[in-house]
């Protein structure tokens, strides 16, 4: 079974890799689809990993120009750069067809749902762990982005009994 762990921001490297590790001893084909690590050297682990997010602004940009790692402009630019980190995602799922794709963190969640739709519809089947379930300062239109992305996925997991008593009370989802 081909399983790719998904996160963009690599957010939770360690979890990451610890979560791709025991898959790949279950006998799974793992792939890690991330961005760089910017604060850490993250030991491989003979995982096949893909640095397929935000490589475009980190290496023409943030190298040359000190001025770009202001965290604003970080984000602008992530953001501009994120649509088209998704298209090449989902020609490598084109052409590699995976399984499964277990997403651990989500950037921007209106662009994300039109992508797990067009995952399904390569015939993957989505995997979601809800880490928080809006985001810290969640807008109004935080919820209704979150919930097409809840019901969009085939599985969702969360880490605590709390977290699911939330999630399930918040949105109207099967258990």
């Amino acid at each position: 079974m081909r399983v790719w762990v998904v996160d963009p921001s690599n957010y939770t490297p360690y979890y990451d890799y610890s979560l791709c590790k025991a898959l790949r001893e279950t006998g799974c084909e793992v792939r890690l689809i991330t961005s760089d690590f910017l604060y850490d050297e993250i030991p491989n682990q003979d995982l096949p990993v893909s640095y397929l997010f935000f490589r475009g602004f980190q290496l023409s940009l943030l190298d040359r120009a000190p001025f770009v790692r202001a965290p604003g402009l970080r984000r602008v630019l992530k953001a501009l750069e994120y649509p088209l980190d998704l298209f090449s995602l989902v020609q490598k799922a084109k052409t590699l067809k995976p399984d499964i794709v277990h997403f651990q963190w989500v950037v921007l969640p209106s662009l994300d749902h039109l992508l797990f739709r067009r995952l399904k519809k390569l015939g993957s089947k989505l995997v979601y762990t809800v880490h928080e379930l809006l985001p810290y300062k969640a807008k109004p239109w935080h919820y209704s982005q979150y919930a097409a992305l809840y019901a969009t996925a085939d599985q969702i997991i969360v880490p605590s009994h709390s977290g699911k008593a939330e999630l399930l009370q918040c949105f109207a989802l099967d258990p």
